[in-house]
């Protein structure tokens, strides 16, 4: 009974391999690299579109709600300057974004670990999905199935990156410490949470912009809380390369420091072999100028 019971696990295990080994070939090669170039250009234009949305808001909403000119006038020149800001900041600090990756590698011993949180992935964005169509077809509010939707999308790139440690300049290599797995692993994290900043941040202001729009041609009793929401998500998309960027560099100098730690123990080796050779050396050549002498 144990004897099959084994084989039943290892028939299971191999056919998830072999499923997930199809998808990391064919469906998710080039996959994060084209959907971050065009999320990360049109999330930058999208500042734009969202300054000019916005100051367009400042005028109308004081007419179509009665509220105080000048307010919502400094509110909205206040708002642009806020976009073109973050444009700039968002245009300098994404390419370093991506510099830091690739300037901090890290290795692990298998990539058995990332195969397992792949498989959870997968079957998480799937799952809600189908919850989210569900509560839609239920309750008739489309704001459910738009959730589900960006949901399964944020799992489908943590599944691409789970499959593809490389794009994280993540080694896999059998030769290493558990103090190096260790590192290795909380690398991981940082780095696939420094490599979601480019599409979080074009597509939450996508998103947010058209909210925005669609806000100037509702009705004030169809305006619902997943707009404003939607808004909230912008602001915080505006901010996430800062946040990124500094929450990598403060946490990354801890796991350097760790690795430096670590790596003591070997250097130690290596400096107690090179100290033995050379006495060794010494011992010999003493030997030899005795023998000549002799």
């Amino acid at each position: 009974m144990n004897t099959n019971r084994s084989e039943g696990e290892s028939i299971t295990a191999v056919l998830i391999d072999n499923l997930l080994i199809h998808m990391r070939k064919e469906y998710f090669t080039d996959f994060f690299e084209q959907n971050e170039k065009w999320l990360t250009k049109y999330g930058l234009y999208g500042l734009y579109a969202a300054a000019l949305v916005g100051f367009i808001s400042s005028i109308v909403y004081p007419i179509r709600y009665e509220l105080s000119w000048g307010l919502s006038l400094g509110i909205g020149f206040g708002w642009i300057v806020a976009c073109i800001v973050s444009h700039y900041v968002a245009y300098r600090l994404l390419p370093v974004i991506s510099n830091l990756i690739k300037s901090t590698p890290t290795k692990l011993s298998s990539s058995a670990l990332l195969d397992a949180l792949a498989l959870l992935c997968g079957i998480a964005g799937v799952a809600i999905l189908g919850t989210s169509i569900y509560g839609w077809a239920k309750t008739s509010e489309f704001d459910k199935i738009i959730e589900g939707i960006l949901m399964f999308v944020t799992f489908e790139y943590l599944m691409a990156l789970c499959l593809n440690p490389g794009l994280l300049n993540i080694a896999i290599e059998e030769k290493t410490t558990a103090g190096q797995e260790f590192i290795g692993l909380l690398s991981f994290f940082l780095k696939g949470f420094l490599k979601l900043i480019p599409i979080m941040f074009g597509s939450w202001i996508l998103i947010g912009v058209a909210n925005m729009t669609l806000m100037l041609f509702q009705k004030p009793e169809t305006l619902n809380i997943g707009n404003v929401f939607a808004i909230g998500y912008m602001l915080i998309a505006a901010v996430l390369p800062v946040v990124g960027y500094l929450l990598f560099v403060s946490n990354y100098f801890l796991i350097d420091l760790a690795g430096a730690v670590l790596s003591v123990p070997s250097k130690l080796d290596c400096l107690n072999q090179v100290t033995a050779s050379t006495k060794n050396s010494e011992k010999t050549t003493a030997v030899l100028s005795t023998d000549k002498n002799l």
